[in-house]
This record gives structure tokens, C-alpha cells and sequence, in this order.
């Protein structure tokens, strides 16, 4: 009988482990995925490109900087943000 639940355990163990570095592998991917996107979301940003910010917001880019781009808005309505809110640009 405890032989059988020695057994038993493992397999549920040996099961975990293989459902887990299932999950890690595709994880992992699009995780490279999604940071090479960015990456090319970021170095195709310019001046007058319309954007669309994470929380759904739209605008038009006026300015870059390193870490910020001052974003239109509306007519005459600028803020300042961070360029890693952008999630999107518009064509």
C-alpha cells in the first residue's frame, strides 16, 4: 500500500513539473515576442505619428525625448508622458 502512494506522488509530482516547463517554454516566447514589438514600437516612433496609449487614450506625437513624449491630445491639449505608455502606433 505505501509503495502504491510513493508512486502515485511521483507521477503527480513528475506531472507538475512537466505542466510547469510546459508553460515556461511558451511563456518565454512571448515574452521575446512581445519585447521585440516594443522594441521596434519605440524606435519607429516620430514626430506626428498618432499613437494609442495602453489605457486606450489616442493622440498625436509633438515632441520625443529620452523618456517622455509630449503627446497631443486635442487641438492645443499636450501632455507629457512616458514613452513606454504607448502601446500602439496608428498608420
Amino acid at each position: 500500500m505505501a509503495n502504491m502512494i510513493i508512486v502515485s506522488s511521483l507521477v503527480f509530482i513528475v506531472s507538475v513539473i512537466g505542466a510547469l516547463a510546459i508553460y515556461y517554454l511558451f511563456s518565454r516566447k512571448n515574452i521575446k515576442k512581445q519585447h521585440d514589438y516594443f522594441e521596434k514600437l519605440h524606435n519607429d516612433l516620430q514626430v506626428g505619428n498618432k499613437v494609442v496609449f495602453s489605457n486606450g487614450l489616442y493622440g498625436k506625437v509633438k515632441r520625443i525625448n529620452d523618456e517622455t513624449v509630449d503627446i497631443e491630445i486635442a487641438k492645443g491639449v499636450a501632455i507629457t508622458v512616458s514613452r513606454f505608455s504607448i502601446s500602439e502606433i496608428i498608420y
